[in-house]
């Protein structure tokens, strides 16, 4: 990284100094961040939507149920199936779990899935809390991804998981990650939502293991 000296007005090195301070981080990744988004710079990353956008919200990939109802040598268990939630957080820089969750999507040792019902929750997400360009970044992004869509089997196994936990009630979406896990034969599930899938089993009857950690 090269180290820039710019001069600013007053009005403008104020107004920085300003959002640095609600944001709380440096002045610097304040400037740096306009500058990327003025300039149309391209991340470099396995997650190229990361920080796309800022929403001013910090806890929505926590929300996203309550927002959407509202409105050794590499095993197969490295393959992860990806939820909403930590979708969204790598997506918008100020949520509090963007961080953490970009670090877990990013890991090489991992094969992500992202299944297509949660796609179209966060394109949701994104396109009503960060707007139209983010939208548009996020599915540009997308093309980096394995996304699946369920099977015509897939369906009556969504359907009734739905069904066995009425009770919850689990959604469709979060259903569709659980079916997902299953047919492709792992255990490993990236989310925040752990209320669900902490309690919820396998078609096998085991638990699921949830990244990130807590």
């Amino acid at each position: 990284m090269k180290r820039v000296t710019v001069s600013l007005p007053d009005e403008l090195a104020a107004a920085l100094a300003r959002e640095a301070a609600r944001l709380r981080v440096p002045v610097s990744q304040v400037a740096r961040e306009g500058l990327e988004t003025r300039l149309g710079t391209v991340r470099e990353g396995r997650v190229p939507f990361a920080a796309i956008g800022r929403s001013g919200h910090r806890t929505t990939a926590r929300d996203v149920d309550a927002i959407l109802q509202s409105n050794g040598p590499r095993r197969a268990s490295m393959l992860a199936i990806v939820d909403a939630g930590p979708l969204y957080a790598v997506a918008d820089a100020d949520d509090d779990d963007h961080h953490r969750c970009l670090t877990v999507l990013e890991r090489p040792d991992l094969r992500l899935v992202v299944p297509a019902l949660v796609v179209a929750e966060v394109t949701y997400l994104v396109a009503t809390r960060l707007g139209p360009r983010a939208e548009a970044q996020f599915l540009r992004g997308l093309g980096s991804l394995e996304v699946e869509g369920p099977t015509s089997r897939d369906w009556d196994a969504i359907g009734h998981m739905v069904e066995r936990y009425a009770d919850f009630p689990l959604g469709g979406t979060e259903a569709s990650v659980a079916v997902l896990a299953d047919r492709l034969g792992t255990d490993l599930v990236i989310t925040l939502d752990r209320r669900h899938f902490g309690a919820i089993r396998s078609a096998s009857g085991g638990s699921y293991r949830l990244l990130p950690d807590l």
